[in-house]
């Protein structure tokens, strides 16, 4: 587990059925947001909260 955790580009995609989110991040403090390529994508089941976690 990570204590922190450097986040890039956030897309989010509300209209998307399901709706889900695309986040850049890296577990490397200092990086710049240009340098962040690991990514991890989310699903959830409504675009209302609370947001229950799909995928």
């Amino acid at each position: 587990m990570m204590e922190k955790l450097a986040v890039g580009t956030v897309q989010s995609f509300p209209e998307l059925k399901p709706p889900g989110v695309r986040m850049t991040y890296c577990t490397r403090q200092g990086t710049a947001p240009a340098d962040l390529t690991d990514t991890f994508e989310c699903e959830f089941d409504k675009t209302d909260k609370p947001h229950h976690l799909v995928r």
